[in-house]
């Protein structure tokens, strides 16, 4: 089901984060706007190979998988200090969604990450977004305290740390 993107499919991907954050904004959920994800953030972890589709014939969502934590990670107290891989912008098309994709996409985020080595998994969500604080926690990530990503925006965000057996 997870896949390296390629360029070619940039236009699907953009539409994919475009209907997420208009669901998302329906919901009150305004951590994602018309400027994030942006195309070029996204182009370059498609160079990078760090862009994976969900996919099952069509586009079902998409995930970053990089070394790249945000700065204001580094206050955290991790369990483990190095070898980390960090989950970004995890997204499933609204009309997938309610169908246990997410779940299936972080089971398969934690079989990738063990199988190319790494010792544990990062990530954050926003702190109004309950229903992805309840996957990860129910999925065996530990909370590790609220951060500020944006300084112009007063948003907060529970990061979350997994330790691989």
């Amino acid at each position: 089901m997870m896949e390296v993107a390629k360029r070619g499919d940039l236009e699907e991907v953009m539409s994919l984060y475009a209907e997420c954050t208009k669901k998302m904004n329906e919901n009150g959920l305004f951590n994602w706007d018309e400027n994030y994800p942006d195309r070029k953030t996204i182009l370059s972890n498609i160079a990078s190979g760090s862009l994976f589709l969900l996919k099952e014939d069509v586009i079902k969502g998409v995930v970053c998988l990089d070394e790249n934590q945000p700065a204001v990670y580094e206050g955290k107290d991790w369990e483990l200090a190095d070898n980390y891989i960090c989950v970004h912008r995890l997204a499933i098309s609204p009309s997938f969604q309610k169908q246990g994709l997410a779940l299936r996409a972080m089971i398969e985020v934690v079989s990738w990450a063990k199988k190319v080595g790494y010792s544990h998994i990062r990530l954050d969500a926003f702190g109004e977004n309950i229903g992805a604080r309840n996957l990860y926690t129910k999925l065996g990530y530990k909370e590790m305290g609220m951060v500020h990503l944006h300084p112009d925006k007063d948003l907060e965000y529970m990061c979350f740390e997994k330790v691989i057996e």
